[in-house]
This record gives structure tokens, sequence and C-alpha cells, in this order.
């Protein structure tokens, strides 16, 4: 016979305490990650500054490891993400947790994380509603851009270091994707 792992609830997750581990609650799942590769922190910090500018302190830029609570039995952390401005869905509740589904989210692929990143976690952020989702690709240098239309994601292109591409989330006419890498 095979067992079933149990599923555990947002609840069960934060019970869990603190932790600088990259960890996950998605369907009830525990996922946890190895450590990204060098490739991917030094997209990191690069993509954190060039969407502080792009949002000029209008909400709040987040990079990982920090919990978003999108329901009862999915916590995620994303790479980086945007949310908090006026009228974003994503906001910081009185107990210093992110609720509700960020207004863009990034996630710098990995070998490791790839799968996850566009199955079930693109399943996941389209269903709750996360307006903008892009998949950084370091180590080939590009970036996947889906938008929300009608509950949908639409993959709006992909795009190279010398190219820009239009942010509706962010307002932005020409995001430099020189700036990711």
């Amino acid at each position: 016979s095979t067992r079933s792992r149990p599923r555990l609830s947002s609840a069960d997750y934060a019970r869990l305490g603190e932790t600088n581990r990259l960890q996950e609650l998605i369907d009830g799942e525990l996922i946890m990650s190895p450590s990204p590769s060098d490739a991917h922190q030094e997209a990191v910090p690069r993509l954190w500054l060039l969407l502080t500018e792009l949002t000029a302190g209008a909400g709040k830029v987040k990079i990982a490891p920090m919990d978003v609570y999108l329901a009862a039995d999915q916590v995620v952390q994303p790479d980086v993400f945007w949310g908090g401005a006026a009228g974003s869905a994503c906001q910081l509740d009185a107990a210093g947790h992110w609720q509700g589904p960020p207004d863009l989210i990034v996630e710098i692929l990995s070998p490791y994380t790839e799968k996850q990143d566009r199955g079930r976690k693109y399943d996941l952020y389209e269903r709750v509603g996360v307006r903008e989702y892009w998949l950084v690709q370091p180590e080939v240098r590009f970036v996947e851009v889906y938008t929300l239309v009608a509950g949908r994601y639409q993959r709006q292109g992909i795009y190279g270091p010398e190219e820009t591409f239009a942010s509706p989330v962010l307002n932005a006419p020409a995001v430099a994707v020189s700036r990711f890498f």
C-alpha cells in the first residue's frame, strides 16, 4: 500500500516557525528547495533594484525567503514579488505577513525549480490572480512574460538582453532585460 503525506494548512505551516530555508506550501504539500545557483542569486538584487525603480515607491518589492499566504493550503516564497500598493490584492497584515496574490511575481529558473515554476506554481499563480508572471532564465539570459487576461495567462513574449518589453502591471512601457543579468 502507498502512504500519502499528510496535507498541511497555512496555519500548520505558520506553526513550523521562522527559517531562512526556502520552503513553500503548495496544495497542502510542504516543498523544500536547495540553495539557488550563483547566477540565480546574481539576478535577484538586480531585479529588486529595477522593480524598486519602476514602482517608484508604490507598494513594496520583496525577495525570498518571504512568505506570501495565498489560500488555506497555499504559501509561496517567490524569488521576487511586488504588492502592497493602493488597490493591490496583496497586503501586509497586522502580524507582518503578506496576504493575497502579488501584482507581479518573478521566478528565476534553475534546473531544480523549473518544472515547479512552469507547472504547479504557474497554475497556482494564474488561479489566484497574480496579474503578471515573469520567468527569468539567467544561464541563457532571457525572460518569459505572462499577463493575466480574463483569468488566464497569455504569453506576452520571450525577450533577450538586447530587448525591452512593456509591463502593463507596472505601467512601464520599456523594461530593459539587460538590467536583469
